[in-house]
């Protein structure tokens, strides 16, 4: 099973994952809070209709480095977990009936079930 962990997948994906989070993030910083329009009045600005339209950071914008620290653990909060799911969805889908991996842990494709049926044996060594 160790064969078909394609640890250059959830790398690649872990740093395509990041790029895309922190691209908007950086974007969106600004070093001056926005104005607040009145309450009585509608939004003077159209929200754009392509990314062209969206306008670039600030000229001169400096990241914090608590910034972008915290940046990171968003990113890896929110990444890995979806990271996870995607590598064990491509593994999963990899096993062609349910049954027991090495005699002892059970796995099935997606979408069904497999399961122990006794107590498990002192030779398992697979967590999760």
């Amino acid at each position: 099973m160790s064969n078909l962990l394609d640890r250059g997948v959830s790398r690649r994906l872990f740093l395509q994952l990041g790029s895309v989070v922190a691209a908007p993030a950086a974007v969106g910083c600004n070093s001056e809070p926005a104005p607040q329009p009145a309450a009585n009045q509608p939004p003077s600005e159209a929200i754009p209709a392509a990314a062209e339209m969206v306008p670039g950071p600030i000229p001169g914008t400096r990241l914090s480095d608590g910034y972008v620290s915290q940046v990171g653990r968003s990113i890896y909060l929110w990444g890995w977990p979806m990271v996870n799911v995607h590598n064990r969805r491509i593994v999963m889908g990899k096993v062609p009936e349910p049954g027991y991996m090495s005699g002892i842990v059970p796995v099935a494709p997606p979408n069904q079930l497999a399961m122990l049926h006794d107590y498990v044996v002192p030779e398992e060594r697979v967590v999760a």
